[in-house]
């Protein structure tokens, strides 16, 4: 674990969370500088769930986390790596616009 006093250059997060008890649409305004975000052991029932804020994330792992729909991954312009298996998605066309992933 590496401590950071100033959360504005924090670049990577690892995180568990129940996004329908806890909010994390903030977490790009909090940590502008994020550009890979781990969900671990999470229930994130829509990627909308994440906010607009996440404008330079690059690496996203929602791996098993109950996904059930891509809807807002528009909000994450510079996104290269989804890693998603495990989940609940059935529709893919809000990746379509998503032609830096990788």
């Amino acid at each position: 674990m590496t401590l950071c006093e100033d959360l504005t250059q924090v670049t990577t997060l690892d995180l568990e969370v129940n996004t329908a008890d806890q909010s994390v649409e903030l977490l790009g305004v909090r940590l502008p500088s994020l550009q890979e975000l781990r969900f671990v052991n999470s229930s994130i029932a829509s990627v909308r769930d994440l906010g607009t804020s996440l404008h330079l994330l690059q690496v996203l792992w929602v791996s098993r986390c109950g996904l059930q729909d891509l809807e807002g991954i528009s909000a994450l312009p510079l996104l290269k790596e989804l890693y998603a298996a495990f989940n609940s998605v059935s529709d893919l066309t809000p990746l379509a616009p998503h032609d830096r992933l990788e």
